[in-house]
């Protein structure tokens, strides 16, 4: 009884405007996002021809990102799990192969990289001002994740974990 009537007098104060701070405001707080993360990432996948040109296999410009999958593993959500990369990018590499681009400078590396940046750079330039009085820097931070060399019959040779 106790609990509701001080859950009741909280909520009371929210209501008209006049919060109540301290340490025990927070047992009254619903935190609807406790471990929403602070980074965003997204996972590339490129080729190094035996030319030195590099080409970008993972995500093409006609895959999109969305939860569930196809059949061609095009359109995969996919977790911050290596094998999971691998794999796509093995596919990816399959249909690289198939390219007129590919017959004449066949790939011989595939790099696997992860790239992220701090969520808040997800806003919209406007609201990014409005909240930090300062410009949008967009900065991005780059990692290699893994690589491979491919093999003479496209199989890729994945470097051993330390």
């Amino acid at each position: 009884m106790l609990y509701a009537t001080v859950t009741l007098w909280f909520f009371g104060r929210h209501a008209v405007g006049d919060a109540v701070g301290g340490p025990v405001a927070y047992l009254f707080t619903w935190d609807m996002f406790p471990n929403y993360p602070a980074w965003s990432a997204r996972r590339v996948a490129l080729v190094e021809t035996e030319s030195g040109r590099y080409f970008q296999i993972l995500p093409t410009r006609h895959e999109q990102f969305r939860r569930g999958s196809q059949r061609t593993h095009s359109r995969l959500d996919l977790p911050r799990n290596d094998n999971a990369l691998r794999q796509a990018a093995e596919v990816a590499l399959t249909e690289f192969r198939g390219l007129p681009i590919a017959v004449d400078d066949p790939p011989s590396y595939v790099f696997l990289i992860e790239q992220f940046w701090p969520v808040r750079f997800n806003l919209p330039d406007d609201l990014y001002e409005a909240a930090y009085n300062t410009e949008n820097p967009r900065r991005k931070s780059w990692r290699i994740v893994d690589e491979s060399a491919v093999g003479p019959n496209g199989e890729l040779e994945w470097l051993p974990r330390p």
